[in-house]
């Protein structure tokens, strides 16, 4: 056992020591931001949005670079959301926006 080793992910207190952390209960750590805690990754938490395969672990996910992410139905991925990615057409209000959306509902809009 050694400092690598602990118990648990919720015991380590250092963001570079989480990463490296390999605890003692099997479980992989990762270092979350926003509330400065080690804790433990699930399939709900990766890495980010594109990394995820299924549709309902998209929607659920809890991504560890602090994004949001939605499935795509046209593309079948689960994708990162940004300001070119809102919910249908009809919410763009500029044309050039309008053009190189990607809405979550997979519709293409003009």
């Amino acid at each position: 056992v050694t400092a690598n080793n602990p118990l648990t992910c919720a015991i380590v207190t250092a963001s570079a020591s989480c990463a490296a952390a390999m605890p003692q209960d099997g479980t992989s750590c990762y270092w979350q931001t926003s509330t400065s805690m080690c804790m433990i990754e699930t399939a709900l938490t990766p890495p980010t949005c594109t990394t995820v395969t299924d549709s309902a672990t998209c929607t659920a996910a809890t991504p560890q670079d602090g994004s949001s992410c939605f499935w795509h139905p046209t593309s079948m991925t689960c994708m990162t959301a940004t300001a070119t990615n809102p919910m249908t057409c009809t919410e763009v209000t500029a044309s050039a926006t309008c053009n190189a959306a990607v809405p979550q509902d997979g519709s293409n809009c003009f």
